[in-house]
């Protein structure tokens, strides 16, 4: 059974509960930060049903040791002003010894937090995001640092870092549109190890639109990267150091750097 909820108080319980809560056609102030159980599947009725954010460093949905988590179709919109560095609008496994494993945002719009917009931290396994539309995130749009995770078919611009900051392991940034982040479309980490970034649009970018910073074993395919250097016209469209590489089929300028 579903619970419809239209206010925080009806929201936060019934997010305790777990299973199917509904959000309608309203704007609700998240108040506090809310835990999200094992078994959850939250769900909004499109851009109509907005969680808005307390204030600029308030992780508003957080996972924490738990499975099988589903937040969809709705909106997060933010409160203005700057957060610390490594919090999330929405944050999977926000402690580092308790990850979380087989969640997913699809479909979530995710506009002016002063945070990154979704922290997948390490330690969490098989985490998606797919099909959502991040703009003007404090931070970084989307951080993946888990395992055999993913970004696909996302929108992400304007953010003040990059759009994508990937560090996890063997995990796929697939099929993205990447505009005007202030200093990378994708960044890969030295913690990246045997990722996939292909079929990527990443153009306007301050420094690269596609870097990979002494990471190793990436494939980098087919990614279209265009008017990089936007605050630095030494930069390349494509930068990349670290061992083991293939770098193929894309377009843009590629600069290759000994580790």
């Amino acid at each position: 059974m579903s619970r419809y909820v239209e206010d925080f108080a009806a929201l936060a319980d019934a997010v305790n509960s777990g299973g199917l809560v509904e959000i309608g056609e309203a704007e609700i102030l998240v108040e506090e930060s809310l835990d999200l159980p094992s078994n959850l599947w939250l769900r909004g009725q499109g851009g109509n049903s907005v969680l808005r954010q307390a204030a600029p460093d308030q992780q508003m949905l957080m996972a924490s040791g738990v499975w099988g988590i589903m937040l969809s179709d709705f909106s997060i919109r933010g409160s203005s002003g700057e957060a610390p560095n490594g919090l999330g609008a929405i944050r999977l496994g926000p402690k580092s010894d308790k990850g979380v494993s087989e969640c997913a945002v699809e479909r979530v719009s995710i506009s002016g937090v002063g945070c990154c917009g979704v922290v997948i931290s390490s330690k969490s396994y098989y985490c998606h995001v797919r099909s959502c539309n991040i703009f003007g995130a404090g931070e970084e749009g989307i951080y993946m640092n888990g395992a055999e995770c993913s970004v696909v078919h996302s929108r992400i611009s304007f953010c003040t870092e990059a759009g994508v900051k990937s560090g996890g392991t063997d995990c796929l940034v697939q099929g993205n549109v990447l505009l005007h982040n202030n200093q990378f479309g994708v960044l890969i980490s030295p913690r990246g190890v045997r990722g996939l970034t292909t079929g990527n649009i990443a153009r306007g970018s301050g420094f690269e639109g596609l870097r990979v910073n002494d990471a190793h074993d990436h494939m980098l395919t087919n990614n279209y990267v265009t008017a990089s250097g936007q605050a630095d016209p030494k930069r390349k469209d494509i930068r990349v150091s670290g061992p083991g590489h293939v770098v193929e089929g894309n377009v843009g300028e590629v600069r290759y750097e000994q580790a």
